[in-house]
C-alpha cells in the first residue's frame, strides 16, 4: 500500500478539532527529534483528562494510530486500542453520526481502517 492510500484511509481520523490538536501536540514533540513512543506520552499528558472520556478518548486514540500509520512508526499498544474501540463500536459511538448515509460512510471507514491497523503496516 502506498503513501496516497494510507494517507486517504487515515484522514477522517484527523479531521476533527481534537484531532487536529492531537496532531499538533504529536508534530511538536517529533519535530523535536523525538520517537513516537515519547510524542505519545506528551500527548496523554495533554489530554489526561480526556483520554477515559467515551467520546473524546477513542478520537484521541484512533488521532495517534492515524499519525503513527502515516509515520511509519506504528505502537502496538496505540494499535491495539484503537482495534479494539472499533470492533467494540466505542469508536463508532464516538464519532456521532448524524444521519444515516453517513453512518454507513463512517462505518466503511472504521472497517478500512481496522484492515490497515490490522495489516501490520
Amino acid at each position: 500500500m502506498d503513501r496516497d492510500e494510507i494517507d486517504a484511509i487515515t484522514a477522517p481520523f484527523l479531521a476533527s478539532d481534537l484531532a487536529a490538536e492531537v496532531r499538533n501536540v504529536y508534530f511538536e514533540q517529533t519535530a523535536l527529534g523525538v520517537g513516537p513512543g515519547v510524542a505519545t506520552a506528551a500527548v496523554f499528558e495533554a489530554y489526561r483528562n480526556l483520554i477515559e472520556d467515551p467520546n473524546d478518548g477513542p478520537v484521541i486514540f484512533l488521532a495517534l494510530a492515524a499519525l503513527q500509520l502515516q509515520s511509519g512508526q506504528l505502537l502496538d499498544p496505540i494499535r491495539d486500542a484503537a482495534l479494539t474501540l472499533i470492533e467494540s463500536g466505542d469508536a463508532a459511538r464516538a464519532w456521532r453520526p448524524m444521519d444515516a448515509a453517513t453512518m454507513v460512510a463512517r462505518r466503511e471507514a472504521l472497517a478500512n481502517f481496522a484492515a490497515l491497523l490490522a495489516s501490520g503496516i
